[in-house]
């Protein structure tokens, strides 16, 4: 099993994750395999070819990225596709499907976008960690971390969970709705070198 498989069901020790966690955050190839992966353990776990155990860990994994889940529908659909002995009608069938389903794709997301701005220096375990409170009805976040220098950004949860990276702009970064829990945000200058941790706790209000 790879490097990257094993930590994204969550079966690296914590030296382990670390590392690969640097690479995420530095290096642009290295992210593309990580997403060519994720791609990958989509279309088992929507075929149903992952253990117990594998299916449990991405479950956890995909709880706090939205955007995985919305990857499932195509998955589905070119799964149905393939299927050996399908009739003429029902790859017509599954063909359409995947234009409607591209076409809702490609139209501009209803968004309720939070904007949070965060603080430097927040120190780990403390009671006085910064609060996100998302309501029902936001779909991302817009976190402005402050620092003008900053072009990356890493967020991990702070049990080490699962990692997302980005770009930023003009400090802002761009996240999807987050599951409720502790998480520590990283940002980093052009040359890679981290300038400041952010850790927040995110809980969710009616």
């Amino acid at each position: 099993m790879s490097e990257i498989r094993r930590y994204l069901l969550g079966q690296l020790d914590a030296a382990e994750r670390e590392a690969v966690e640097a690479r995420l955050f530095g290096d642009a190839e290295f992210l593309e395999l990580v997403e060519a992966e994720e791609e990958e353990l989509i279309d088992q776990y929507v075929a149903g070819r992952l253990t117990a155990e594998e299916r449990q860990a991405w479950e956890s994994y995909r709880a706090a990225r939205p955007d995985l889940v919305r990857r499932e529908p195509f998955a589905r659909a070119l799964r149905q596709r393939q299927r050996r002995g399908v009739t003429w009608w029902r790859w017509v069938a599954a063909v359409a499907a995947l234009v409607v389903l591209g076409w809702f794709w490609m139209q501009p997301p209803r968004e309720t976008i939070l904007a949070v701005t965060l603080t430097a220096g927040t120190l780990r375990g403390s009671e006085n960690a910064q609060v996100v409170r998302i309501g029902a009805a936001v779909t991302a976040l817009a976190v402005d971390f402050g620092n003008r220098e900053a072009v990356r950004w890493q967020l991990r949860a702070v049990d080490g969970g699962p990692v997302a990276a980005g770009e930023l702009r003009d400090g802002v970064a761009r996240l999807p709705r987050l599951a409720p829990g502790d998480y520590v945000a990283t940002v980093a200058d052009a040359k890679g070198e981290e300038l400041a941790d952010y850790v927040f706790r995110v809980v969710t209000v009616d």
